[in-house]
């Protein structure tokens, strides 16, 4: 999906505070959020988010509500192009509103940095509200599995 402009982001809500991830510290609790939202294995998950964590074009987002770990969402800056990854949200926490304030953190942040188009890879769960948000379908892609 794509958002060919970034000049529409709204303000920011307080849906949940979200702050960059700068440390390890903040890293590890950003991997825990990603496992479990995704539903991936925490390992994984480490070694992916500690990688991007030391790399100069991705930016790891973590969002709190009370206080507590609630949501993820990363940045990966290609060009005048933001990449919107990893928007994930732990299950007690869905259907507040937390998945599109990460998203428009991350697109904010890379308009910030200078991104003109935003994109994404949407889960079928998330692309009505980024049609809402307005991107616009630009692929579709099929998952195939292997027959038994």
């Amino acid at each position: 999906m794509a958002m060919t402009s970034l000049d529409e982001i709204p303000p920011r809500d307080s849906t949940a505070e979200i702050t960059e991830v700068n440390n390890s510290d903040e890293c590890d609790k950003f991997s825990t959020v990603t496992a479990s939202a995704l539903e991936m294995p925490l390992g994984v998950a480490e070694q992916v988010d500690q990688a991007a964590l030391e790399a100069d074009n991705i930016r790891l987002f973590l969002g709190r509500v009370d206080g507590r770990p609630a949501a993820t969402g990363l940045l990966i800056q290609s060009g005048h192009v933001a990449g919107v990854y990893s928007i994930g949200v732990v299950e007690e926490f869905r259907r507040r509103g937390i998945g599109k304030a990460m998203s428009w953190e991350v697109l904010r942040a890379g308009r910030e940095a200078g991104c003109q188009v935003g994109v994404l890879q949407s889960s079928e769960m998330g692309s009505p509200l980024y049609e809402k948000m307005g991107f616009e379908t630009t692929v579709t892609y099929h998952h195939f599995e292997p027959a038994n």
